[in-house]
């Protein structure tokens, strides 16, 4: 009875905090698109990010995929902590996105022998800033998104 008041009230804030709907403990709808609630837990390569939202099966869904530089910016809350919209839980300041510098142009990119589409661009929650790095780093967390 406890645990179903506590779903209520959270299910009621969360939806009046940015019209969020919470379907299960795992998968949130903030303005029609819905998201993991959380992302993998630590930062890691953009391949692994992309592997980690194309082998998700969550919420009766297998559709999971990294977000656009777009669609993260829209969960960018400097009211929150972390920088996030909640109830998204994030472990570190930065996600990956699905959108590479050959989709988006980084002014002054010159990067010897790389090609722009060999980095994508990432947001940085706790300061609102985009940024863009190489699969070999392990500079963003993995969070996924449906339509």
């Amino acid at each position: 009875m406890v645990l179903h008041i506590f779903s209520l009230i959270f299910f009621i804030l969360a939806s009046l905090a940015g019209n969020a709907t919470i379907f299960s403990e795992d998968v949130v709808t903030l303005d029609g698109r819905q998201w993991t609630a959380a992302t993998n837990g630590e930062p890691i390569k953009l391949s692994e990010a992309n592997e980690f939202c194309n082998r998700l099966e969550l919420g009766g869904h297998s559709d999971w995929q990294m977000p656009k530089l777009d669609h993260l910016k829209l969960l960018y809350d400097p009211e929150q902590p972390t920088g996030i919209r909640s109830p998204i839980k994030i472990a570190s300041c930065c996600v990956w996105s699905s959108t590479s510098l050959a989709d988006l142009a980084a002014e002054g990119f010159d990067v010897p022998g790389y090609s722009p589409a060999a980095y994508h661009w990432g947001f940085m929650f706790d300061g609102g800033l985009d940024y863009y790095a190489g699969d070999f780093y392990d500079d963003g967390e993995a969070l996924c998104t449906r339509q």
